[in-house]
């Protein structure tokens, strides 16, 4: 089975916080995410960590107060982090597929628009088609 791998932005989406905080508490608190491409390229598991520092810091906890916490025996997971991720996954489906929605209805538009003048270019044609040409009047039948 083939690990589901993020980007360094779309981890700062799921997370909602910015990328260079993001970053820079990586680096602070030694955390090792492996690079791909010379990119960061973060887990499930990472995620997890990072929506963990997310929580300490949101209670108020300082970097040195969370790197404290995050040693071994310390840290450790829970039912309710698991949840928080796969919600977050659900929620950044949720939203690519809200862009294709948004994407596919404007093309749908612009397609109607260009149905709408093709049909009045026929309505014009076929009515100048019915009308008599201009000598035909003048000579007669």
């Amino acid at each position: 089975m083939e690990i589901k791998r993020y980007t360094l932005k779309e981890v700062a989406d799921m997370c909602d916080v910015k990328a260079e905080n993001l970053y820079k508490w990586l680096r602070r608190l030694g955390l090792q995410v492996e690079k791909v491409e010379g990119k960061l390229s973060f887990t499930d598991t990472d995620i997890l960590v990072i929506n963990k520092i997310v929580e300490l810091k949101n209670e108020g906890l300082t970097i040195k107060e969370i790197e404290e916490q995050l040693k071994p025996g310390k840290f450790t997971l829970t039912k309710d982090d698991a949840l928080k991720l796969a919600l977050q996954e659900n929620a950044a489906t949720l939203k690519q597929i809200a862009e294709e929605v948004n994407f596919q209805r404007e093309l749908l538009y612009e397609q109607n628009k260009t149905v709408a003048v093709l049909e009045h270019k026929l309505e014009e044609l076929t009515t100048a088609r019915q009308k008599p040409p201009w000598w035909k009047k003048i000579l007669g039948d």
